[in-house]
């Protein structure tokens, strides 16, 4: 994985002395600049950087305990305590289904 895929500011200098710059702009996407050794600049570009989701999605248990909820089944409280889980995470996963 790529320190621009991770959201990592970077600097890379190669064995020639020429070196590459990123930047991640806070805004899911990330400026990377490269420079000759002499430090002009040869090419400025921009990354789109995916941005990964708070919670990620849950597992089939982690499903069924959100579905319960949303149904009115189970309070939001109880059903995170028994997967062990933070009730965001419960609330993420209800709205990505309605996505």
């Amino acid at each position: 994985m790529t320190h621009a895929a991770l959201g990592l500011n970077y600097s890379h200098t190669r064995t020639d002395l020429s070196r590459e710059v990123g930047v991640n702009n806070g805004d899911g996407t990330f400026t990377v600049t490269e420079y000759a050794a002499d430090g002009t600049v040869v090419s400025v570009g921009t990354l789109t950087v995916p941005i990964e989701p708070a919670f990620p999605s849950l597992d089939s248990v982690g499903a069924l305990a959100t579905l319960l909820v949303v149904e009115g089944v189970l309070p939001l409280t109880d059903a995170a305590n028994a997967i062990h889980e933070e009730p965001a995470h419960l609330e993420h996963e209800a709205q990505a289904w309605a996505l």
